[in-house]
C-alpha cells in the first residue's frame, strides 16, 4: 500500500491508487510561514502535467442585510472584516439611507460606518453602540459618517495606545484606542480615490503602506504609497501613488479596476502573499437606461508577494486565471445584452427587487476570518442589483442589497493539479521541485499516514 502526505493533507493508503488526483494546495516553507501556489515564484521546476487552476469560493447567504431604518437606501459596497480574538470577529460595512451618493453631497445623503460583530462568522448582530446620535438617539450601530473603511491594528511601535487602532476611508483618516470610538486626524486628500482605499502598518519596511485607486489616462488602476505620516499617504510620492495594477492588453476594452480589497495573508505581521480583490468594471459603452458612467463590476484575485513593492500584482498563472473570482449572480430581469436600450435590470419596472441581490455589481471586503475548525477561509462580497449609473434616486430595489460570506478552504486560493489518471509505480506520479519545503508533521487517524 502507499501512504503518503500531499501539501500536508493526510491521503489514505488506497487513495493514490484508487484515483490518482493530487491536489496540491499549500505547503509549508522553512521559515514556517505557508507557502501558497499562488504562482510560480516559489517553484524551481515542475512536471507538464502538473498545472495551476484558481479555486473559486463556494457562494453562502447574505450574512447582513439591509433591516434598519439607516440602512435604507443599501447595504453597500466598501466594507472590512478582522480577528479580534478568538470568536470575536468585526465587520466594518457601508450602511447607507437616503440617495447613496458619497457624505456631504447632498442633504439627503447619510452614508455611514456601522459595525456588526459575529462569534462564528457566519451569524451577525448589530449591536447598539450608544456611540452615533442619529435623529436624537444612540440606539444603533452606527460609528460615524464616512465611506470606503478598512480598519488595522497599528504594529507602529511609536504608536499611542489612544491610537492603537488606525480607520482608512475615502477622504479621510481616524485614529481609536479600541476600534469603537474613533477620532479624526489631519488628512492630506488625494483627488482621485472615491472608493475604498486600505492600510496597514507594514512591519517589514517600518512604513504606512496605502492602497488606492488611481485614474491614469481616464483608466481606473490600484496605486501603493509607503509613507511614514498616516495622514499624507502621497508624502513620498507627490506625484501620486505608483500603479501597481491595472488593464493590459489581454483585458477587452471597456474594461478598467474598481477596488482592491487588499489582504495580507494570513496576516501583515506573518505575511506569506498578498492578496487582492479587485473588482473590474465593464463600461457599458452606451446608456441604456439613460445613465452615464454605467456598468457591471465582478470579483477578480491578484496577488504579490511584496505587496507591489517590487514588482507589480498578477492573476493566477493558470488559464482560469483572469476569470471572475466571484462571478455575478443570476439575471432574473428577462433582461438582453446590456449594450442593447434597456437591456439589463430596468431601473424603474421594480425587477431590481426581484431578481439577485448581485446580479449587477459586487464587491470584495477587505480582511478575512477564519472557520471555527480553522478548515476554511470566510471572504464576504456585498452585491446589488442596480448597475453602476443606476438611479439613485429612485429606490427600487427595496431591501435587495447586502453582505453574503464565502467560504474558501484555507489556504486553497490557487492549487496545483496533476491528471486524473493511475500510474503502475509511484515514481511514475508527476512531481514539483520548490526551493524550499518541508511536509508538517501531523497527527492522522490510524488509518492513515503521515
Amino acid at each position: 500500500s502507499i501512504n503518503a502526505v500531499y501539501g500536508g493533507i493526510c491521503v489514505p493508503s488506497m487513495a493514490t491508487k484508487s484515483c490518482g488526483l493530487l491536489l496540491l494546495l499549500a505547503a509549508v516553507s522553512v521559515s514556517g510561514a505557508p507557502m501558497l501556489f499562488v504562482d510560480n515564484t516559489t517553484i524551481s521546476s515542475m512536471d507538464t502535467r502538473l498545472h495551476f487552476r484558481m479555486n473559486t469560493p463556494v457562494k453562502g447567504p447574505r450574512v447582513i442585510v439591509p433591516d434598519k431604518p439607516w440602512e435604507s437606501w443599501a447595504v453597500f459596497a466598501y466594507n472590512h472584516v478582522l480577528q479580534v480574538a478568538q470568536g470575536e470577529h468585526r465587520m466594518y460595512y457601508d450602511c447607507i439611507e437616503g440617495t447613496g451618493v458619497p457624505p456631504g453631497v447632498d442633504a439627503l445623503s447619510h452614508r455611514r460606518i456601522c459595525l456588526a460583530t459575529s462569534a462564528d462568522g457566519l451569524t451577525w448582530t448589530k449591536p447598539a453602540l450608544g456611540i452615533f446620535s442619529r435623529n436624537g438617539s444612540t440606539a444603533n450601530n452606527i460609528l460615524l459618517e464616512d465611506s470606503g473603511v478598512s480598519v488595522f491594528e497599528d504594529l507602529n511601535p511609536e504608536a499611542t495606545q489612544d491610537q492603537k487602532w488606525k480607520m482608512v476611508c475615502s477622504t479621510a483618516v481616524y485614529a481609536s484606542p479600541d476600534g469603537l470610538h474613533w477620532t479624526k486626524l489631519p488628512f492630506a486628500s488625494l483627488a482621485e480615490d472615491d472608493t475604498k482605499p486600505t492600510g496597514y502598518w507594514d512591519p517589514a519596511i517600518q512604513k504606512y503602506v496605502i492602497s488606492v485607486r488611481r485614474d491614469v489616462s481616464g483608466s481606473r488602476t490600484i496605486g501603493r504609497c509607503e509613507t511614514s505620516n498616516f495622514s499624507d499617504w502621497e508624502e513620498e510620492s507627490r506625484g501620486g501613488c505608483p500603479v501597481v495594477f491595472g488593464v493590459d492588453a489581454v483585458d477587452p476594452p471597456g474594461v478598467d479596476v474598481y477596488t482592491n480589497a487588499w489582504t495580507p495573508y494570513p496576516s501583515i505581521a506573518d505575511v506569506a502573499v498578498h492578496l487582492y480583490f479587485p473588482s473590474m468594471y465593464r463600461h457599458f459603452g452606451s446608456e441604456p437606461f439613460g445613465f452615464g458612467n454605467d456598468g457591471l463590476l465582478d470579483i477578480r484575485i491578484v496577488t504579490s508577494r511584496d505587496g507591489g513593492r517590487t514588482r507589480n500584482l498578477t492573476y493566477p498563472p493558470c488559464a482560469n486565471g483572469r476569470s471572475p473570482f466571484v462571478t455575478l449572480g443570476v439575471n432574473r430581469c428577462s433582461a438582453g445584452s446590456p449594450t442593447a436600450a434597456k437591456g439589463w435590470c430596468s431601473p424603474t419596472s421594480g425587477a431590481e427587487a426581484k431578481t439577485s441581490f448581485d446580479t449587477s455589481a459586487m464587491y470584495m471586503a477587505s480582511g478575512w476570518l477564519p472557520s471555527s475548525d480553522g478548515q476554511s477561509v470566510y471572504l464576504y462580497s456585498s452585491g446589488q442589483p442596480f448597475t453602476h449609473g443606476g438611479d439613485s434616486a429612485n429606490q427600487t430595489w427595496k431591501t435587495n442589497s447586502g453582505i453574503r460570506v464565502l467560504t474558501l478552504r484555507r489556504d486553497g486560493f490557487v492549487s496545483i493539479d496533476a491528471p486524473y489518471h493511475f500510474y503502475a509505480a509511484l515514481d511514475q506520479y508527476p512531481t514539483l521541485q520548490t526551493a524550499e519545503m518541508i511536509v508538517p508533521a501531523l497527527t492522522c487517524p490510524s488509518n492513515q499516514s503521515v
